[in-house]
Parts: structure tokens; C-alpha cells; sequence
């Protein structure tokens, strides 16, 4: 009703038109909340929208302050059924200059789904125990065994797929009250390679920290293996010249509000052209 009221959606409705919306009826929607101010129904729908834009963002500035990255050198890629609508006002209110926008914002997710790999992740916790090859060897054995029974009840013998098995585990030091997560070579998991893992963990350690102690004795918490089934994926069609040009067709104009103002003569583009 917001964007019906605040020009965002076209009032020949939705899908080409087919969709009709009422304007009128989004008016009286908004009629008691805006009673309850000064009784400008208009003001009323941007009010919404600007705390609607508020609750973004106050999930999207925490993010960022623990990245320490500073927003005008992002890009925001926008999706969802109402991402293109209000994409621009969020990237406005964090100080984002550029956007992207998907061929298909509004099936994004949902053409994720069919692109991505399976992806399953299985886990073995080995804290306090004595973790020798033996155990490294046979435990990632099962791991294996247990995604390889979650691939064959997901696809059921009937998609190909090519599977990638990722090993590691959480580790640390000996009495240090964090462990850190560690990728594995296939070859070292399969072996039980203890002496190749613990040099990845010094590795990695020095990596995230600035500092490791070779000599110091690491010890095992979790044993880790993700399977990754790579599936044959539709094919995208983008008209790459297209995107080249940088330029839609305007299939008309119409009075937008932004910031308590009409912005008239806004261009209206066409991005399935």
C-alpha cells in the first residue's frame, strides 16, 4: 500500500497490468494510522517506508562495523520480490553508490536453488579424546559413509553428480580456550596424517593471528568432513550486449514521492526488454 501510495508501483497494478491495484483502497488502509498523526495519509505511507528502511538498516550497520569496510566502496546487489523497489533506498540511507540488480530479482533465490551444489556438512567431536592415525583414519571414514548416505537419500540414484569431500577439523593448542577452524589436503585425512595437520594448523594460526609456537602440542576438538555434489545446472541467458550498453528502454514517466516530495516526470525503464 506504501509503494502503491508513494508512486514505487505502477497504478495499472502488477504483472503487465494484469494485476490491478487500487489506490484509493491502499489510501484508506492507510487512513487511521495516519489519523493518529496529522491526518496526511501520504505521510503516513513514506513514514512507513522510511521505518522500514530504519530496520534494514540497523541489521546492516552492525555487519559492516565488524568488517571495517567502509560503504561507498561496496555495491549492493538487490533481489527479491521487492528488492528493485527498495534497494535504492536503503543503498541511500548506508551511503552505497552503486547497485546491482538480477535479470530475475524476484526468482533469485529460488534460481540459487538450482545452480548451487549439494552441499552437506558432517561433524565428529574427538575433544578429550586420544586422537592417533587410527582414529583420524576410521573417523573420517564414517564421516564419509554418513554423507554419502544423506547424497543417495537426497538424490535418490537418480541425478548425476560429481562429489568433491572436503576434510578438517576445529583445533588449537593445548590449553588455549579458543580452537580455530583447519582445511585438510585429501591425502593427510586419508592417511591420518597427524604431523601434515597439526603443520596446517601452525600455518593457519600464524595466518589469522601473527603468531604460532611449532612446538607447542595441538590438540583435536571437532572432525569435520563436507561432501560437495556438483549437479548438471540450467543455463542463464543473459543478453550480454545488452548489459554492455548499460541502457533500458523508458516505456513512460510517472510522479514518484521521495523525501516528503513528488519527484514528477520520473523515468519508468523496462528491464525485461
Amino acid at each position: 500500500d506504501a509503494y502503491l501510495l508513494a508512486g514505487y508501483l505502477s497504478p495499472t497494478g502488477l504483472l503487465g497490468g494484469r494485476l490491478p491495484l487500487d489506490p484509493a483502497r491502499a489510501a484508506q488502509a492507510f487512513r487511521p494510522i495516519a489519523e493518529r498523526f496529522d491526518g496526511d495519509v501520504l505521510r503516513a505511507a513514506e513514514g512507513s517506508i522510511r521505518v522500514a528502511t530504519s530496520n534494514m538498516l540497523a541489521n546492516v550497520l552492525p555487519f559492516l562495523a565488524r568488517l571495517g569496510v567502509n560503504p561507498s566502496d561496496l555495491t549492493l546487489v538487490i533481489y527479491g520480490g521487492a528488492g528493485g523497489i527498495h534497494g535504492a533506498l536503503l543503498a541511500d540511507e548506508i551511503g552505497i553508490e552503486r547497485i546491482v540488480v538480477p535479470r530475475t530479482p524476484s526468482v533469485f533465490c529460488a534460481f540459487g536453488c538450482l545452480v548451487s551444489d549439494l552441499r552437506h556438512d558432517t561433524v565428529r567431536s574427538v575433544h578429550g579424546r586420544q586422537v592417533d592415525a587410527e582414529v583420524l583414519e576410521r573417523s573420517f571414514d564414517e564421516l564419509r559413509a554418513e554423507a554419502d548416505a544423506w547424497l543417495a537419500a537426497q538424490t535418490q540414484g537418480r541425478l548425476a553428480v560429481e562429489v568433491d569431500y572436503l576434510h578438517g577439523a576445529d583445533m588449537r593448542y593445548v590449553g588455549q580456550s579458543f580452537q580455530i577452524p583447519v582445511a585438510f589436503e585429501r591425502s593427510a585425512a586419508a592417511a591420518g596424517d597427524r604431523q601434515a595437520m597439526a603443520r596446517t594448523f601452525h600455518a593457519e594460526h600464524q595466518r589469522l593471528f601473527g603468531h604460532s609456537d611449532r612446538t607447542a602440542p595441538v590438540e583435536f576438538i571437532d572432525l569435520r568432513l563436507t561432501l560437495v555434489g556438483r549437479l548438471a545446472v540450467p543455463r542463464a541467458d543473459t543478453p550480454l550486449d545488452r548489459e554492455r550498453s548499460g541502457s533500458l528502454p523508458i516505456t513512460g514517466t510517472r510522479s514518484v514521492r521521495f523525501a516528503d516530495r513528488w519527484s514528477h516526470g520520473t523515468p519508468i525503464l523496462d528491464s525485461t526488454a
